[in-house]
């Protein structure tokens, strides 16, 4: 019996491209998703050295200070299989870009205190760019999305202004077709990106 033993290539790991200072706007920031998928994923680009100019403003309902939501951040951070070390000084790196804000996603006024956030840190020497990411239900897209155009979050003078929503998009195609229409009424088609599955993917 001839026993061949595998000698696979070499791949090489691609050099990973470096985002555009922007904001990055979680919605959705307490929930499972968010400390699960999408920090890990955003620490590992962060490791990478591809999100170098990037900032993560976190919303979410509870009402927690920024010190005790990076607490749980932290902690997930420390039991994903999907992160293989976190030291001090990445964490530190990584938890001073990150502020939490607390906001109820249907009412106005969270979306008011979101667009005078994002000013300020735009008149601060920081960005205009904002990436805004629905890590909720489907079923609250249309209410962001009018939240956002309401507050004039969707424009584009001052720096470039991004949705992403991820599937399902819609429980149906009269249902994707619908929320495809008020997604226009907002945001142009190329601000829009729609996604097959969560960031950590």
């Amino acid at each position: 019996t001839i026993i061949v033993e595998p000698t696979p290539a070499p791949v090489e790991q691609p050099t990973l491209p470096k985002a555009d200072p922007c904001v990055m706007v979680i919605f959705g920031a307490t929930g499972d998703l968010t400390k699960r998928k999408l920090m890990p994923a955003l620490f590992r680009l962060m490791c990478e050295e591809s999100i170098d100019d990037v900032d993560i403003l976190c919303i979410g309902r509870s009402h927690v200070s920024n010190e005790e939501f990076r607490k749980t951040i932290r902690d997930g951070l420390n039991v994903s299989n999907k992160v293989l070390h976190c030291t001090d000084e990445e964490w530190n790196e990584f938890s001073n870009r990150m502020s939490y804000m607390t906001g109820e996603i249907d009412q106005d006024e969270t979306y008011v205190h979101l667009a005078r956030r994002l000013d300020e840190l735009g008149a601060n020497g920081g960005t205009y760019n904002r990436m805004f990411y629905f890590a909720t239900p489907p079923s609250l897209a249309p209410v962001i999305i009018q939240g956002l155009g309401n507050a004039n979050l969707a424009s584009q003078e001052k720096g470039w202004s991004r949705i992403v929503v991820e599937k399902p998009f819609g429980s149906d195609l009269e249902s994707a077709k619908k929320l495809n229409v008020e997604v226009a009424s907002v945001f142009q088609e190329d601000q829009v990106y729609r996604i097959d599955h969560y960031l950590g993917k």
